[in-house]
């Protein structure tokens, strides 16, 4: 944020608080906004009831406070309260009384807080509850310009229980002054959340009793609320559109309804308002967009004067001119907002400060260095008196602080009945940190409880997991197991059973060929002894195949190389290629993987019309890699695991026994790569 956007803030945060301090008066007009005539008219009317007359006075009173009539308005509200006090319910005298405590804070008159206790004193008496929400909010206003920004809180969520989901509009209006009130003290404490959620209540309920000037103010509450929160998050460009939307329904909420609206002060901040967002967080080209608004904010706050916006016009367009080097009309536009500062009532310092120190940065940039250097001297001027005042109010503050305990001092009890109190007071403090202990130890006993179920029911669901792994596994084995054991029976059954007879055969054959015989016969023979041969031939393959001797023997390095070998001879173009191979891998795994070998390249054989093909063994550390590759036309993988074939299932099957990955890739262009990784 840059410094001329500072200075912006600066002016625009006082009109949510000027605002707030004269919200209350809407509670005292009319929902229909009549005006004094209406009220005066309704005053001297003869059908009214005291209570009513008492009611209309107490308004009366304050549309005079607001429009220039201070003597009249304090001269109506003391007639309130003296015929109020003519009345047995006591109800409409607290009610004056807390309207005129407000009256008199305003003033800074002392005796505010005395008559507020009146007030609070009449409640006793009365069961109604929209007086008591009124008075509480009275309290609670009260607090607020007092600082005691906790106990107004308490006060304000008070009156709200007392109005509940009340339908009267008198009531609603003061609900949504309740909630202006709390929406601009969780800004103080810079809650946002909450500003948004009392902001929206306030609107909720104003637009639900229809009166204007409560709808502009909570509409330009929510504004400056999503300001806020751009502000802190620029990320979320729809903060800042939220707050040009509220501030545009503000300003036609209160142009609408201008007769109807009681504050002159509003249309001015919330011009105000809008022009100093366009002007933080809008680039250049928003300017002239911004000047409209200024122009509204500088005729409205001259009419009311309300020289407090005024000086925040000329502010933001010094800064206008700052953006554009125009250091003649900044330095103008400064002169005429310190102008306007001095003509408040009671000038802003704080403001004086910012503004001189501008003009001195502004005189630097014109080079006019006397000048910049008696704007620097004034504004240490402006900051020792600031910190004088900030020193004499923290005295004040100790003053009263001493003087109060003096007074607290005097209404202390007789001394045994204070050591009886203290005595108490022990028993009790010890008595609560006993409770709050042992609500700590119960507190970390049910958290560590909580912590172990957690753990035990974690290490439980891991406890299930290593179950049905390795009973996956074991399926695996023992089907992996049971088609070995198989197969080696078949092979020994071939080869000592069929391989015996054929033998045989042959041997009695060849013994009939020195018969005398005709030729023909034994041609036949020759040719039977032939078929023989290849049949004997085909089922040694056979036997090797199904449990090659040399892999039991030799170990899987040799037994792949001399699978690779006898294809080799058969006609099929194929490369074996052995790294860094140990033979430390266990023979039930050896096996494995030479049957993983077997499926690829015979896959490849049959389906792939690969010219050449590659099978690589190779040996890292405590890892092994088998890659098996061809040149051929490649297959549709996610098509295959659909139709979910014997073959792939066989060799993922595999892989999982052996706590390996699989990874296959395939391509009519590039043919197909399987590689197996799997641990030693």
């Amino acid at each position: 944020m840059t410094k001329h956007l500072t200075f912006g803030l600066n002016v625009t945060l006082l009109p949510i608080l000027l605002l707030f301090i004269t919200c209350f008066i809407t509670d005292m007009l009319p929902a229909q906004g009549s005006k004094q005539d209406s009220l005066e008219q309704l005053l001297r009317s003869e059908n009214t009831s005291i209570s009513e007359n008492i009611l209309t006075m107490g308004r009366l009173g304050t549309h005079y406070y607001f429009n220039g009539k201070q003597a009249e308005g304090e001269k109506l509200l003391k007639e309130a309260v003296q015929l109020a006090e003519t009345l047995t319910d006591k109800q409409f005298l607290a009610r004056t009384l807390a309207v005129q405590a407000m009256m008199l804070r305003i003033q800074g008159d002392s005796t505010a807080r005395k008559k507020l206790q009146l007030a609070l004193d009449q409640l006793t008496e009365s069961d109604d509850k929209s007086i008591k929400g009124y008075v509480w909010y009275a309290k609670g206003w009260m607090e607020a310009r007092n600082e005691q920004l906790v106990e107004a809180t308490a006060s304000f969520i008070q009156s709200l229980q007392y109005y509940g989901d009340t339908e009267i509009l008198s009531d609603m209006t003061t609900k949504s002054s309740v909630f202006n009130e709390l929406y601009s003290i969780y800004g103080a404490w810079g809650d946002k959340e909450n500003m948004e959620k009392y902001a929206r209540l306030g609107l909720k309920n104003a637009q639900k009793s229809g009166d204007p000037e409560q709808i502009a103010s909570t509409q330009y509450s929510l504004a400056y609320t999503f300001e806020e929160r751009y502000r802190t998050d620029r990320t979320d460009p729809s903060f800042r559109d939220s707050a040009e939307f509220y501030y545009k329904q503000s300003i036609s909420t209160i142009t609408v309804h201008e007769n109807r609206i009681t504050p002159r002060s509003q249309l001015p901040f919330n011009a105000l308002g809008l022009a100093n967002l366009y002007a933080e967080f809008y680039p250049l080209s928003y300017k002239d967009t911004a000047k409209r608004y200024l122009d509204i904010a500088l005729k409205e706050g001259l009419r009311s004067k309300q020289y407090t916006v005024v000086t925040g016009v000329y502010g933001i367009m010094s800064e206008y001119a700052q953006r554009e080097n125009r250091w003649d009309d900044a330095s103008h536009s400064l002169n005429q907002a310190t102008l306007y500062n001095q003509m408040n009532e009671m000038p802003e310092l704080a403001t004086q400060l910012h503004l001189t120190e501008a003009l001195a940065k502004v005189a630097e940039k014109k080079e006019d260095y006397r000048s910049a250097l008696e704007y620097y001297k004034n504004y240490l001027s402006y900051y020792k008196q600031q910190f004088d005042k900030e020193k004499m109010a923290s005295s004040k503050e100790l003053e009263v602080k001493y003087s109060t305990e003096l007074k607290e001092q005097k209404l202390i009890m007789l001394e045994e009945q204070v050591a009886h109190r203290k005595k108490l007071n022990l028993i009790y403090i010890l008595f609560s940190l006993t409770i709050f202990i042992a609500l700590i130890f119960l507190f970390l006993a049910y958290r560590q409880r909580s912590k172990s179920l957690k753990q035990q029911q974690r290490l439980h669901l891991m406890e299930l997991d290593n179950i049905k792994q390795e009973h996956k596994i074991s399926l695996l084995s023992a089907m992996i197991e049971g088609q070995e054991n198989e197969r080696g029976r078949i092979a020994r059954d071939l080869h000592d059973g069929l391989g015996g007879l054929l033998s045989g055969l042959k041997i009695e054959l060849s013994g009939g060929t020195t018969l005398p015989t005709i030729e023909n016969t034994q041609k036949l023979i020759r040719n039977g002894l032939l078929r023989i041969d290849q049949a004997v031939d085909e089922l040694r393959r056979i036997s090797r195949n199904m449990m090659p001797e040399i892999l039991l023997h030799y170990g899987l390095e040799e037994a792949m190389k001399e699978y690779c070998q006898s294809l080799k001879r058969s006609g099929v173009n194929i490369t074996c290629q052995v790294f860094n191979y140990q033979n430390n891998l266990s023979k039930n795994k050896q096996v494995v993987v030479y049957r993983i070998a077997q499926e690829l390249v015979n896959n490849a054989i049959k389906y792939a019309k690969s010219s050449h093909i590659l099978v690589e063994l190779r040996q890292e550390q405590e890892h092994l890699s088998l890659i098996v590759e061809d040149d051929g036309i490649g297959f549709d993988i996610g098509l295959a695991k659909q139709k979910k074939g014997s073959g792939l299932q066989n060799i993922e099957a595999r892989a999982v026994f052996l706590n390996g990955t699989l990874q296959i890739d395939s391509s009519p262009e590039t043919g197909t790569s399987t590689v197996l990784h799997c641990p030693i």
